[in-house]
């Protein structure tokens, strides 16, 4: 049984770690984007990792600063 009979109409992703990380999951935020065009994709990433996405097309990025604040969550856990 499928977990989605239709597509989400937006998908938040937070993927914190390394660029190495980063870079493996940008494959699977491509592949949703393929095969969920309608989706809203918001990606709240590091701001080192970020420059590595910076021009990525439709995709929302959200920068985080690991550094300033303790919790994974911060201003961010009202999205």
């Amino acid at each position: 049984m499928p977990l989605f009979t239709q597509p989400p109409k937006s998908l938040c992703i937070l993927r914190l770690s390394a660029i190495g990380d980063v870079t493996h999951a940008l494959a699977v935020v491509q592949h949703i984007q393929h095969y969920w065009p309608t989706t809203k994709i918001t990606w709240i990433v590091g701001k080192t990792e970020m420059a590595l996405l910076n021009g990525l097309e439709g995709i929302e990025l959200v920068p985080y600063d690991k550094k300033a604040d303790g919790t994974v969550f911060g201003d961010y856990g009202n999205i």
